[in-house]
């Protein structure tokens, strides 16, 4: 007899058609980074956010882009980690 629990939801607007279950046992809890980056990517959210913040490090001495900074903080915070 099927589990009238189990939930499956299909997003086929991203990249590739992403299935995501919520039945697995035993996962890491940072899968869902997976499917938030995609998501991001489809929109641009911390890309736009990030073109809007100002600038003030010297470019000669910047080793990490904007975008990535903004995105490790979004998805920490996303993902419920403590020093976000």
């Amino acid at each position: 007899m099927p589990d009238a629990t189990r939930q499956t939801v299909l997003f086929p607007d991203l990249a590739k058609p992403t299935v995501v279950a919520f039945d697995a046992e035993a996962t890491s809890s940072d899968g869902g980074l997976v499917l938030l980056r995609q998501i991001d990517d489809h929109l641009g959210l911390t890309a736009a956010l990030a073109g809007e913040i100002t600038e003030l490090r010297q470019e000669g001495k910047i080793q990490h882009p904007m975008l990535d900074l903004v995105r490790q903080r979004v998805f920490g915070i996303a993902l419920g980690y403590a020093d976000c």
